[in-house]
């Protein structure tokens, strides 16, 4: 099986662990097939997700979503603000669709294939249950469906420790006796 890499594994500690497993998981079928994957986002606090969901808007925008019942005064406010200290955002592209995203609750990786197709990506992600639900958006995986680590695999990986540890108690407490 294949690695994970420093850089995935500083962006893929901060997820709920089955998406933790699940990301690893995915990651090691595109090393089997002679690719890799590039992690661009992970996990991303409220404040960044209100930052990218300004980019590509006007006041007018947001102010048409607070209308239209898709955030609260409070969250009209706050990206008020934003958009109010960074007048070049509205010149931007869009970068998110919402302000309450699968980021932020952990549950979602943005992944970029190196060698393999999307297409590929896609269906290895397919086999643990993580979709690509956004057509427009390449690189959005959502892992809120994904399997959890099997319970057998995560059993037998402690009693494989437990029985190494064991072994490692009695072969030094025996070389130490057979010395007297």
């Amino acid at each position: 099986m294949g690695l994970v890499n420093e850089q995935q594994r500083n962006k893929i500690d901060d997820l709920l662990p089955h998406v933790r497993w699940a990301a690893e998981q995915i990651i090691f079928k595109c090393q089997e097939q002679g690719g890799d994957i590039e992690i661009l986002e992970a996990y991303r606090d409220q404040d960044r997700q209100n930052h990218l969901f300004c980019k590509g808007r006007t006041m007018n925008d947001i102010q048409n979503w607070y209308y239209a019942g898709k955030i609260s005064l409070n969250e009209l406010n706050n990206l008020f603000t934003i958009l109010g200290h960074n007048p070049g955002y509205t010149a931007e592209r869009r970068v998110t669709w919402t302000t309450n995203s699968k980021h932020t609750q952990r549950l979602a990786l943005d992944l970029k294939p190196v060698i393999l197709t999307f297409y590929d990506l896609v269906r290895i992600a397919g086999n643990y249950g993580v979709e690509n639900p956004i057509p427009d958006d390449d690189y959005h995986f959502e892992f809120d469906k994904a399997r959890t680590r099997p319970l057998l695999l995560s059993v037998t990986a402690a009693i494989k420790r437990l029985q190494l540890g064991i072994n490692r108690s009695v072969g030094s407490t025996r070389a130490i006796l057979e010395r007297k």
